[in-house]
Formats: structure tokens, C-alpha cells, sequence
């Protein structure tokens, strides 16, 4: 009988080591956490950029929100991620520095 552990990697990353044996074990190499925190910064941006637009177009017609601020900021949030809106935040920068 084979005893050797047997070492395998998902499409995820994860290494798997299994041994054989009455005792077969399978564990998973940790989480890399910089890459946890940076799918949830963008997810968070995103969440807050698009909530930001949404809530900017509604004050757009409501006199208590600022609309194009809300959207101006949402826009910049979403500027991080999304490349249409951060070629429009480009341009209109480009446009209003001269």
C-alpha cells in the first residue's frame, strides 16, 4: 500500500494534500488575504459608486439631495474600476484644467 501523500492544486489556488492510509487528511493552504481585501475594496467601491448615482439621479428631481454632486462622487468612485467612467472622468478633467 501507498503512503505518500498525494499533492494537488484546484483552479482556485488552494493546494490539497491528501494521505492515504486510515487516516486521510485533506487540508487547504490558507486564504491569501490581500487578495480577500482587495475583491472586497473593489466590490465595496462599486456598491458605493453605483448606490452614490442611483441616489444622485434621484436628487437630480428632490430639492433636499445634491444630484450632481452624488453623481460627480459616485462617478469617481466607479472611476477606480470601470473603465467608460474613468475615460468620461479623464476627459472631463482634461476639459476643465484649461
Amino acid at each position: 500500500m501507498n503512503h505518500e501523500p498525494r499533492i494537488s492544486a484546484d483552479h482556485y489556488g488552494f493546494v490539497h494534500y491528501e494521505a492515504g492510509g486510515a487516516f486521510a487528511v485533506a487540508r487547504r493552504r490558507p486564504i491569501r488575504y490581500k487578495a480577500a481585501v482587495g475583491i472586497l475594496r473593489r466590490t465595496i467601491r462599486k456598491t458605493c459608486g453605483y448606490t452614490l448615482v442611483v441616489l444622485g439621479v434621484i436628487g437630480l428631481f428632490l430639492p433636499v439631495l445634491q444630484g450632481v454632486a452624488m453623481i460627480l462622487a459616485g462617478a469617481a468612485l466607479l472611476g477606480w474600476d470601470l473603465k467608460p467612467v474613468k475615460d468620461l472622468v479623464a476627459r472631463a478633467r482634461a476639459r476643465f484644467r484649461r
